[in-house]
């Protein structure tokens, strides 16, 4: 029935989602096969297809690129299902960026079992499992950067019904006091597209390649 429905439907609005809650961490980053293997039939349909996702955190999207669009809108509430609406409708323009990396697959960083879910704790020690964090700072899109892997979605990604351009940026103030670096940046951000809409202007630093 509902592949029926999509065949004759002008877009098809496809909404999956998977959750966690404190003391029961999800299995897999996945979403359920049941809910993938509809994404997917759906998209070989040939009509334009959006999906909305509802997750807790970092998901796979195996069919990412065979949809025309995708809206993460997290765990949003009560009032979650006004606001997507009114970003598939056009009365908001979505300016959210990814606060993590989406991966390709589970476990893409090759972590151990020490490392997650942990080891069995040592005889006479609290009950709980004992983590060692080997991976040291290199964690999500830091992991990604070190290793020279290209994520599936990158930290900071998020797209608008809008473009804008951007000006140089420029260094208004530098100081600092107590061991802190504080700097001052500014830059110019015009709408140059032809709907209204916010940007997040991202910066990124990293420490000079002489400091190895």
């Amino acid at each position: 029935k509902a592949l029926a429905a999509a065949a004759a439907a002008d877009v098809c609005l496809v909404a999956v989602g998977t959750s966690s809650a404190e003391g029961s961490d999800r299995d897999t980053l996945a979403l359920d096969a049941d809910e993938d293997a509809l994404v997917e039939a759906v998209a070989r349909l040939g009509v334009p297809t959006v999906v909305a996702v509802a997750q807790p955190g970092p998901v796979l999207l195996p069919w990412a690129s065979e949809v025309d669009a995708v809206l993460l809108q997290g765990l949003g509430g009560q009032e979650a299902g006004g606001a997507v609406a009114d970003v598939l409708f056009g009365a908001v323009a979505p300016a959210g960026r990814l606060p993590f990396a989406l991966p390709h697959r589970d476990n893409e960083q090759n972590l151990t079992r020490a490392q997650y879910p942990g080891l069995p704790p040592y005889p006479g020690m609290p009950p709980g499992p004992r983590v060692y964090y080997y991976e040291g700072l290199d964690v999500g899109y830091r992991w990604y950067s070190a290793h020279g892997v290209e994520p599936a979605f990158a930290f900071g990604h998020g797209l608008s019904y809008t473009t804008f351009a951007y000006g140089g940026p420029r260094v208004l103030a530098a100081g600092g006091d107590g061991g802190r670096v504080v700097v001052e940046v500014a830059l110019d951000v015009r709408n140059d597209g032809d709907a209204a809409g916010r940007e997040v202007a991202q910066l990124y630093v990293t420490f000079p390649e002489w400091l190895g």
